[in-house]
């Protein structure tokens, strides 16, 4: 009698199927937090340059306008008369302007002949959460036509920004925070702070 021929069953075993998925678990618990991290930093990242560069872009015309240019927090910046709020921050959005043509002074509002420069809306909701300093009322950062900040009248400005996100104080590798902290000097001229030291030792006390 003629041996009958056996065909090899192609396949997995459940013991390789079993292995397979623990490798692709694995893998997903490493990967998906590192890139939510980096996620997490780009947003971070785009917010404070957006803001930094928003103030940047106000020192130049103050100077190049020789009048007064500010920058302030408004929630209602993509409306037709948008206007400086003292219920917002910068994550809600801000506005840039010129406000008063010396001897005309600024007085952080948009009115007579002063011009709507720049509107921006609000930051990334994993980036909203944003301190100043105490004793402000009106977000706000004013540059005189030289360049320099400027206080109106008894409204004090903003000196120092901190910026958080829902990593709060976590060191993100090599010593870099999660939030950052911009400092503002009389100069005008902003510095970022991205060293976790830096940034929980400022003066609103870190994320």
């Amino acid at each position: 009698m003629a041996a009958m021929n056996k065909k090899r069953q192609s396949g997995f075993s459940i013991l390789e199927v079993l292995v397979t998925l623990a490798i692709v678990a694995i893998l997903m618990g490493i990967g998906i937090p590192s890139f939510q991290n980096l996620m997490d930093t780009n947003r971070m990242a785009a917010a404070v340059n957006d803001l930094v560069g928003g103030m940047h872009a106000a020192r130049a015309e103050a100077i190049k306008r020789r009048a007064n240019i500010t920058i302030c927090a408004s929630s209602d910046w993509n409306t037709a008369d948008p206007d400086c709020d003292n219920a917002a921050h910068f994550g809600s959005g801000w506005i840039m302007f010129v406000d008063g043509v010396p001897p005309v002074a600024a007085n952080a509002d948009i009115d007579g002949p002063d011009q709507l420069l720049r509107a921006h809306g609000p930051l990334a909701e994993t980036v909203a959460a944003i301190d100043v300093d105490a004793g402000v009322t009106v977000p706000y950062i004013s540059y005189a036509p030289t360049g320099f900040t400027q206080q109106i009248g008894a409204l004090v400005p903003v000196n120092n920004i901190q910026i958080c996100d829902r990593r709060g104080n976590v060191d993100t590798g090599g010593g870099i925070a999660a939030g950052r902290w911009i400092n503002i000097a009389v100069t005008g001229r902003p510095q970022i702070f991205s060293q976790q030291a830096d940034v929980q030792g400022s003066p609103l006390g870190g994320c």
